[in-house]
């Protein structure tokens, strides 16, 4: 608990004191002192009001020849790893830059929402995969290991945290396994995995299987969601499958229009269900091959990857969370009340992304690993 008190004086004659007490888990040092503070001017009567981080666009040019649109907020290169966070299936960078990316700065973590090929802001060439609107994984691989080449210089000594949300956790778990993630890791360059409502190791088939003796007219709704993209046109369908029940219907209508855009392209399924991670990926124990272990002293160490759930999400169940977990090896998070679209979610997303933190600051304070 820490009790912060602000003395502003307004005038010659007039001083105003206040006093806000607080409860924080962990800090990230300085910067979190002036977030407090800056929320506590906004809470005296003619202070002017404080300014939240501004969202600002860029664009990382691949060596793959993608021109990736990016969503920046905050500094990189303090002592704070960069989160660099990836999205999921109809998704882009703007599903973080909506609530996250200024919070996330304000308390001290930079972060860079990368647009995926095939999305709005990564458009792909007229003749790309012959007119098949599909993307290959190892085209995402390809476009990861440029993109993250760059922003892991942009960071220095900080580092990156690699956070994906549903499909993006998978793309990410994937990236793990490529050599130039390893190498980051290796070099202390990537220094987290952030999986947040993510598909887990063994993919979407158990839950499928599941609900279709469980819950079979839902799985049926969010199957034809999905496959006739229908969760980008029908807000009851969107709010089922992504969004909360308090959500206004036009925020949901406003989300769609995004979801519209960036749903044209996406993964090969079946490449997908025969590369999963537990397919390609796991030990004798079920553990991921690319965690830090006696057989892989270089991997990265199991207590620098968060895996978070939502307790109301249809998509990602309590199943597929534990499922991740035990791939890992760690205790997951479930956030209560939030669906599965977490960062936008009206009633949980502050909760999520203080998940989020919590997790930023134990990397941060945990000694940077290089290789020998």
């Amino acid at each position: 608990t820490l009790t912060l008190t602000l003395t502003l004086t307004l005038t010659r004659t007039r001083t105003l004191t206040h006093t806000l007490t607080l409860t924080l888990t962990r800090t990230l040092g300085m910067r979190a002192l002036l977030a407090a503070a800056a929320a506590l001017l906004l809470r005296i009567p003619g202070a002017a009001p404080f300014a939240a981080p501004a969202v600002r666009t860029s664009t990382l040019s691949l060596g793959t020849g993608i021109d990736m649109e990016t969503l920046r907020c905050g500094d990189a290169g303090g002592a704070a790893p960069t989160a660099v966070l990836v999205h999921g299936s109809y998704h882009g960078a703007w599903c973080w830059g909506e609530k996250w990316m200024p919070y996330l700065a304000e308390r001290g973590v930079p972060s860079v929402a990368l647009n995926l090929r095939g999305t709005s802001g990564a458009p792909v060439p007229p003749d790309y995969n012959d007119g098949n609107k599909k993307v290959p994984l190892a085209d995402h691989m390809a476009d990861l290991t440029s993109a993250l080449g760059q922003l892991a210089d942009e960071a220095g000594d900080a580092g990156l945290l690699l956070v994906g949300h549903s499909f993006g956790g998978l793309i990410a778990m994937k990236f793990m396994e490529e050599a130039f993630g390893k190498a980051l890791v290796d070099q202390g360059r990537l220094r987290g995995l952030g999986l947040l409502a993510s598909v887990p190791a063994c993919g979407n088939g158990p839950q499928t299987k599941r609900m279709l003796f469980s819950t079979p007219i839902l799985a049926m709704k969010m199957t034809w969601g999905f496959v006739s993209k229908a969760i980008c046109r029908e807000v009851d369908l969107c709010r089922l499958c992504l969004m909360d029940a308090a959500m206004p219907d036009e925020e949901i209508e406003r989300y769609m229009e995004q979801l519209q855009k960036d749903c044209e392209y996406g993964l090969v399924i079946p490449e997908v269900n025969a590369n999963l991670p537990e397919k390609t990926a796991m030990d004798s124990s079920g553990r991921a091959t690319w965690l830090r272990s006696e057989e892989n002293p270089n991997g990265l160490d199991r207590e620098n990857v968060l895996v978070v759930g939502a307790a109301d999400d249809v998509l990602v169940d309590a199943t597929s969370v534990q499922n991740l977990a035990d791939f890992i090896g760690v205790e997951q998070v479930t956030l209560p009340a939030t669906a599965h679209d977490l960062m936008l979610d009206s009633r949980g997303w502050r909760s999520a992304a203080d998940a989020v933190l919590d997790w930023a600051s134990r990397v941060r304070d945990a000694a940077p690993r290089r290789a020998a």
